[in-house]
């Protein structure tokens, strides 16, 4: 791969090698780097045979100090800053470095060294998720690294006119291979510093070939069904099944795209590619790749027949590491995934092994989170199952928590217990209780018992003490649970959920739209963005249309996507009835001739009188677009087989106390006076006798100004 640098820096000095969307470097600028990067450690005492740790949020620096360390003959591990404390105190006891580089750091010489070619050396020191309580550390020759690229190569017809968008982590196998594979054929590479869907739709944009998983994949396709990305020609998918739906929709939003899935690990590389094969498989192995179905046995089985996947093939990693040891890895290598070979040769993925599940592309190790939950305070037993998720690889984590005698869990306190244990794409994100979890005679957790586990319903862990009961969740009846919480703070919790499930950064959302009636005044929506932590680049819009509030600031959100003026959009509806409705109290109707209690009205006072049919009581002042009182009820009393009576006018000369000033006024039935302002319709005129029609018995209540 440096010869290949060495001949695009000869070739095209300058022309673009990689952009990270802050800077560009030329093939000749990033042949300078390395040479002086590996200059630089031959000077600090770095050998062939030697192990550096990559620290650094630098995309473009970390991939010249790879090569660097290549040119050197060391093997390289890159760190991730999403790494909890714990989890990378655990690799770095398993991998050993001998070395620590800061990646962000430009090196100040460099001259031309010889290059180490020993392809059997150490090349790549990778993590994987581990069975014994954290990531397992493995490492690849650079033999097997580079026998890959002709793979590749031949799949996508990469050529130097090609622009490629690398999705990944630089701290994953499949990050940083999609970047190497696109040095060694000269393309240009674009790096991603944080993923996002604006930004990585923005930079498509530019891109021929990208590299991308599943879940990333379903956040940009809307994007592109939208503003389709013109230039690209093929999509590279792996981490994950992909859905069909899903990839139908890709290549109608990119007519002339290309989507190819290929299966494999960071164990076993590509295991098998998938072009025009059935979307049911995983396609073929190439021709390098030999694939064994067998039983629990160890024993091959049939065609057809289902069993573990077990792969033979130069590309295999070396070994696993303990301690800076490495134990070397077999002619044949499985890591636990099931399957089935059809007599077409194509290859059936059926699941992952019993004890992993992929969340967001992520390999999670069952037994890791597993060990991590049992170590918390209060957790007697803990079982972990995945769930379906439409986004993040269709699986999300669930663990089971079986509490010690007398204890109560708190969400709260486990969640900060795996936050600084865990990274975030294996921390749960749901979270049950058991009396017991079921094991098997042996004690064991088995497959089957995880999923009887998962298929029950159990309560959830508490976070309000010792009061018992489900916890408060974001959603209620009137005056109960969550009376005291403002509209904004409830919508500021679901903004924050929101944008955290889809990993939507603040800089990357356009604009929050709310449907709010019952807020306290003002814009709701732009209080709830700057609850949740959105920043105050974030507008907010509030919406209030009566009714469907929600409904309509979620259109709105559509309509600006499809006209272009934005990525991303928060957009719902959210209410708290946390006072009475505008216009005035609630109003308890009972029968006719009862009366009509009105809570909250300042006099107790209450009138009932009888009328004739005709209009009911009109409310005083009428509310705009509104015709009449509709709070206040009638009841027919139905005289057959003889006249209604005749009617009978309000009494006149009554004293009305008014808000404003107590006074005798004479009601006219003639006139149509409804009494004074602070009162009306105190009382009613009498409506012309209509034959046939029974008399009408009606409560009219005293109304007061709101």
């Amino acid at each position: 791969m440096l010869a290949e640098l060495r001949r695009w820096a000869t070739e095209r000095p300058d022309a673009s090698a990689l952009d990270d969307g802050r800077r560009t470097v030329t093939w000749s600028e990033l042949w300078e780097w390395v040479a002086g990067g590996a200059a630089e450690l031959r000077g600090r005492g770095v050998r062939a045979g030697d192990r550096l740790a990559l620290d650094g949020v630098d995309p473009v620096g970390t991939v010249a100090w790879f090569l660097a360390a290549d040119w050197c003959g060391a093997a390289a591990l890159v760190c991730d800053p999403a790494w909890s404390a714990a989890e990378t105190k655990h690799i770095l006891a398993a991998a050993r470095p001998t070395h620590h580089v800061e990646t962000s750091r430009t090196p100040r010489f460099g001259s031309d060294l010889s290059l180490a070619d020993d392809e059997n050396v150490e090349f790549y020191l990778g993590t994987t998720s581990g069975s014994t309580g954290g990531p397992k550390v493995f490492g690849r020759t650079r033999r097997s690294w580079h026998e890959s690229y002709p793979v590749f190569t031949d799949v996508t017809g990469m050529t130097v006119d090609d622009t490629v968008l690398s999705g990944g982590r630089l701290s994953t196998s499949g990050g940083i291979f999609a970047v190497t594979h696109a040095i060694s054929v000269g393309a240009r590479c674009l790096l991603l510093p944080d993923w996002s869907p604006a930004k990585a739709a923005a930079r498509a944009a530019e891109a021929t070939v990208a590299h991308l998983i599943p879940a990333m994949l379903a956040a940009l396709v809307p994007v592109w069904e939208v503003e389709p990305a013109a230039h690209l020609r093929m999509i590279l998918t792996v981490g994950a099944k992909l859905d069909r739906d899903l990839e139908i929709r890709a290549e109608k939003a990119l007519p002339g795209c290309q989507v190819v899935e290929y299966y494999g690990s960071s164990e076993q590389s590509v295991v098998s590619v998938r072009t025009t094969e059935p979307a049911a498989t995983v396609g073929r192995p190439p021709s390098t790749v030999d694939i064994e179905i067998r039983d629990d046995g160890g024993q091959p089985v049939g065609a057809a027949e289902e069993g573990e996947i077990w792969v033979r093939s130069a590309l295999l990693f070396a070994g696993y590491l303990t301690n800076g040891v490495r134990v070397d890895a077999g002619e044949w290598v499985s890591v636990g995934d099931r399957g089935l070979l059809r007599e077409d040769g194509s290859l059936v993925v059926v699941g992952r092994g019993a004890a992993t599940v992929v969340s967001g592309g992520t390999k999670v190790s069952a037994e890791e989170v597993e060990a991590v939950l049992r170590a918390a305070p209060g957790v007697a037993e803990a079982v972990v199952v995945a769930l379906p998720h439409p986004w993040l690889g269709a699986v999300v984590v669930a663990p089971f928590l079986q509490p010690e005698p007398g204890t109560v869990l708190h969400r709260r306190a486990l969640r900060a217990h795996t936050a600084v244990r865990l990274s975030a794409g294996k921390r749960p994100r749901r979270w049950f209780t058991v009396d017991r979890i079921p094991l098997t005679t042996s004690g064991k957790k088995s497959p089957v018992r995880r999923s009887r586990t998962a298929g029950r319903t159990y309560g959830r862990c508490d976070d309000r003490g010792d009061r018992g009961g489900p916890p408060p969740q974001p959603i209620g009846t009137v005056g109960k649970s969550l009376r005291s919480v403002p509209a904004d703070q409830l919508a500021a919790a679901v903004l924050t959920a929101t944008a955290d499930d889809v990993r939507l950064a603040a800089a990357d959302i356009d604009d929050v739209i709310l449907g709010n009636l019952m807020g306290p005044g003002g814009n709701t929506a732009r209080v709830a963005a700057l609850r949740a932590g959105l920043g105050e680049s974030v507008p907010g819009l509030t919406i209030d249309r009566q009714c469907a509030s929600g409904l309509e600031a979620i259109n709105l959100a559509a309509a600006q996507l499809a006209a272009g003026r934005g990525h991303a959009y928060l957009a719902g509806g959210v209410e708290s009835r946390r006072r009475p409705r505008p216009g005035g109290p609630s109003v308890r109707v009972r029968p006719a001739n009862r009366r009509v209690s009105i809570p909250g009205h300042r006099s107790r006072r209450r009138r009932t009188e009888t009328r004739k049919w005709g209009r009911p009581p009109t409310r005083w002042p009428p509310r705009p677009g509104s015709a009449g009182n509709a709070r206040t009820s009638t009841r027919r009393q139905a005289t057959r087989g003889r006249s209604p009576p005749s009617g009978r006018a309000p009494s006149t000369g009554k004293s009305c106390r008014s808000l404003e000033s107590p006074r005798t006024i004479d009601h006219d039935p003639a006139s149509g006076s409804a009494g004074c302002l602070g009162c009306r319709p105190r009382s009613v005129p009498a409506a012309p006798r209509r034959p046939g029609i029974p008399a009408v018995s009606t409560t009219a209540p005293r109304w007061s100004r709101w």
